[in-house]
């Protein structure tokens, strides 16, 4: 680990590699690519220039200070970002590769139409498995900040249920802002704040991030891929957006406190709820507030960490394999908390957790080369993925899994320490769900079919 990395000839690099991408696709908003170099720069690369400057700023996990641990790295912060670029780096291949090859996807077509379902119908089932969702939820402590899952069966169902609600609210969203009827804009305006506030009254901050990233996905390819309806939903995305960025820091900082709150979560009624909404929205968003939040988003802290105290000359008892495929195996963020932190708490069996981010998890599970294969594996994903949707010949069935991976992967990325968990239980429900959600298209496809015949 003893390396020497220059400050400037990384951030030289940084901003070359940046640009190239940039010249390369364009910047194009509803692109992975895009929010990938948007949320790093904020979260890894700003984070890496004031923490260096203003270490005391990192709250929620304090920079290394001691210089004198036995394989303590000297030049930890700036391998830190070294690490971090290679991932950058490696995440992006992909994108080049299938921008070179033409792949021949005419074969591939998709004879299902969602806008002959009426809009008002997506959005009572959208309301129907938001409850089933919720209730599962608050019933079995399942994807809840408190408490532990009391029924492995509804630990397992309730991602399912999410990940329908969550492809129904990427329909209601989508057609409502097609639709030129002001109920149905109506009804796609409120979807995500529904799905938003009910999982922030869990205490669940990340619910509402993917709500609106989600909504803010669906409106950069509306006014990519439906120039003829521009200027008509230009007007709508802008009243979206201007609302949504407003209640965001609201209801994230909301979120946070109801996490704690279990005299909230027990008696929870309509009066208690206003009351909160009302005391946040009372209460000003102070400095204390803004760094919170930065700590919160930003993922080079744990990197910061990890490269730091990670002995990469001797072996851990964490195994990337044997978390995808095994149960109740030692987890990188117990790793992460227990052995490189050296908190109690966070050690078997953990009352708290300091989820790592993936750049941290890689590496601790093989390294440099864990960082980059497992962000070339990213890379071709969210790339495959991409070039599917953008030469589907039907767009409204393909953004359904497009946005959702979109919306999650990304808070999986910099926020989430368990990746293994990600691939078993989020990306499995999700394909578990397209797959239900095609079965319904095609049910409802040959009940119309049968209707008309007779």
């Amino acid at each position: 680990m003893e390396i020497l990395i220059n400050k400037n000839i990384l951030i030289v690099v940084y901003f070359i590699f940046t640009a190239i991408l940039i010249y390369k696709f364009k910047f194009k908003l509803y692109s992975f690519l895009t929010l990938f170099i948007s949320y790093t720069f904020i979260t890894y690369f700003l984070g890496y220039i004031i923490f260096e400057y203003y270490p005391e700023l990192s709250t929620l996990i304090p920079l290394p200070k001691n210089r004198n641990h036995g394989y303590f790295n000297e030049n930890y912060y700036h391998y830190s970002f070294f690490i971090f670029l290679i991932g950058y780096i490696f995440f992006s291949i992909p994108f080049f590769i299938f921008k070179n090859n033409k792949f021949n996807l005419n074969k591939i077509k998709i004879d299902l139409n969602l806008r002959k379902i009426k809009i008002i119908n997506l959005f009572i089932i959208f309301i129907l498995m938001n409850f089933f969702s919720f209730a599962i939820r608050k019933n079995f402590n399942v994807g809840v900040p408190t408490g532990i899952p009391n029924n492995k069966i509804a630990e397992y169902v309730w991602y399912t249920f999410d990940y329908l609600t969550i492809i129904l609210l990427i329909y209601v969203i989508y057609n409502g802002l097609l639709s030129k009827s002001l109920f149905h804009n109506f009804l796609s305006f409120i979807s995500p704040f529904i799905y938003g506030i009910t999982v922030s009254i869990l205490g669940w901050k990340s619910g509402f991030i993917w709500a609106f990233i989600i909504t803010l996905h669906i409106m950069t390819v509306l006014k990519y891929f439906y120039n003829e309806n521009v200027r008509f939903i230009k007007t709508k995305i802008c009243v979206f957006f201007l609302v949504t960025v407003l209640l965001m820091p609201s209801i994230f900082i909301m979120s946070n406190d109801l996490r704690s709150d279990k005299n909230f979560l027990m008696k929870m009624n309509l009066n208690i709820i206003v009351n909160k909404i009302n005391y946040y929205f009372d209460k000003p968003i102070n400095a204390e507030n803004i760094i919170y939040i930065f700590n919160r988003i930003t993922g080079i802290s744990p990197l910061f960490i990890t490269v730091a105290y990670e002995d990469v000359n001797s072996e851990n008892n964490v195994s990337f394999f044997s978390n995808l495929f095994q149960r109740g195996t030692y987890q990188p963020e117990t790793y992460f908390g227990c052995d490189l932190l050296k908190i109690h708490a966070a050690c078997p069996p953990p009352t708290t957790t300091f989820a790592p981010t993936s750049w941290s998890i890689f590496y601790i599970y093989n390294g440099i080369y864990g960082v980059m294969i497992g962000f070339f594996i990213l890379g071709v994903i969210s790339s495959l993925l991409e070039y599917l949707f953008l030469h589907s010949n039907n767009k409204s069935i393909i953004i359904t899994i497009y946005t959702a991976t979109f919306s999650i992967s990304f808070p999986a990325m910099i926020f989430e320490g368990t990746i293994a968990f990600y691939f078993k239980r989020h990306l499995l429900s999700l394909l578990l769900a397209f797959i239900i959600f095609l079965l319904f298209l095609l049910l409802i496809n040959k009940l119309k079919k049968l209707k008309s015949a007779y």
